[in-house]
């Protein structure tokens, strides 16, 4: 189910060779491998990868990669880029 909702995202990040990790750990500044969800969403806007999903689709993703940090809903985007650069056939370390 999950690799079906994000296909689109995964055929332009594997045809444009788009590197996520970078653009969201500049928003980390604490190192910690999560980011805010308005963070996060603005990162996949700023690609135009978010509005190629649906309104469910956003919810599913935002929900798989939700972690609680202190009193508050962060995304944990190393999870979300590991995930998404090995559904695209990208090798580790390699950009």
């Amino acid at each position: 189910m999950f690799f079906l909702s994000i296909s689109r995202v995964l055929f332009k990040v594997h045809a444009r060779r788009i590197q996520l990790f970078p653009l969201f750990e500049d928003f980390d500044r604490v190192k910690n491998g999560h980011v805010t969800q308005n963070q996060f969403q603005r990162v996949l806007n700023d690609l135009s990868l978010f509005n190629l999903l649906t309104g469910f689709e956003k919810e599913t993703l935002i929900e798989k990669y939700r972690v609680r940090v202190g009193g508050r809903d962060d995304i944990d985007y190393i999870t979300f880029c590991h995930d998404l650069n090995t559904l695209a056939g990208f090798e580790a370390g390699i950009p």
